[in-house]
């Protein structure tokens, strides 16, 4: 019996061993790191939005469909017009919510590979921009937690692997980080419903303009449990300018009753002719809940509620 359990502590202390030389590897090469953690390739800031937000917009139960209908008796020029100075007064309103929980669900394509679908509780705050996820799918990810605060932690990350890799500590990395972008195709800081609304916003009248687009919009569409309009935007041709390259169609879903995304894909170009469009993106934004008074512990590694 004392030669088995000495076996069995050999075993713990060689994992442990491994697990943590790990670690310590990952220090040595500057890619996980308290302070000095390389930067990465830096995202350019994205341009600063122009559109004029309607001054007095309805976010009623069913009001994106009422505004469609109303506008699209004098074609679809003018109701995009509109639905684009709504959607500017959308992400206006969404960026004075004080914060707002949800659960994340999103699989991403990136160099041709699919990667698993994740699914995580997300906490964000507006003032200053904080994100708190807690991952639990897939297996690999699940226990892991990230904590984001804009002016806080150098910048950086504060996360921390599950299952046995949580014996590594707490991470402290650059959100546009080689480690923190794989497997992402947005850093942290992009993330949350407004920065969707917000890029649509820029990137539908740029559409419109060119013409070689087509727009759709569709009512009573079931998404998430929710019924849901839909607004899609199919692209003819590569676009000649090359300022969307790749992207092909998107698809994005309001829930009738509150007015917000719960439900985007983003599809590009086939590599070969005749083929179907390929899902690069796809996010489900499930039982949002807005106004929690989150606090500053909502976002903190101390949180006991935390796991680091």
């Amino acid at each position: 019996m004392r030669n088995r359990s000495g076996k069995a502590v050999w075993w713990v202390l060689l994992a442990l061993v491994v697990v943590l030389g790990g670690g310590f590897a990952l220090l040595r090469s500057g890619i996980l790191d308290d302070a000095g953690a390389p930067e990465g390739a830096k995202k350019p800031e994205p341009p600063p939005i122009t559109v004029e937000a309607d001054p007095t917009p309805s976010f009623e139960p069913g009001a994106l469909k009422a505004l469609v209908e109303k506008n699209l008796p004098d074609g679809m020029e003018k109701t995009v017009n509109a639905y684009i100075r709504w959607l500017a007064a959308n992400a206006k309103r969404i960026r004075d919510f004080k914060d707002y929980s949800m659960t994340l669900v999103k699989t991403e394509r990136i160099d041709g590979k699919t990667w698993p679908t994740e699914k995580a509780a997300v906490k964000v705050r507006n003032q200053p921009f904080s994100v708190y996820m807690s991952f639990s799918e897939p297996k690999g990810l699940k226990g892991q937690e990230v904590i984001y605060v804009d002016g806080k932690n150098d910048g950086r990350i504060v996360g921390h692997t599950g299952g046995i890799l949580s014996l590594v500590g707490t991470l402290r990395i650059l959100p546009t980080s080689a480690r923190a972008m794989q497997g992402n195709r947005h850093p942290v800081t992009e993330l949350g419903i407004s920065h969707m609304v917000e890029e649509a916003v820029r990137n539908v009248p740029g559409d419109l303009k060119r013409g070689k687009t087509e727009f759709e919009y569709k009512f009573g569409e079931k998404k998430l449990g929710k019924t849901c309009t839909l607004f899609i935007i199919r692209r003819k041709e590569v676009d000649p300018e090359g300022k969307d390259p790749k992207f092909h169609s998107d698809y994005m879903y309001f829930d009738d009753e509150t007015n917000l995304p719960i439900f985007y894909q983003l599809y590009e170009w086939p590599e070969k002719k005749g083929d179907p469009p390929v899902l690069v993106e796809e996010y489900a934004h499930e039982d949002i809940k807005i106004d929690n008074g989150f606090t500053d512990l909502d976002f903190d590694e101390k949180n006991p509620k935390y796991h680091y």
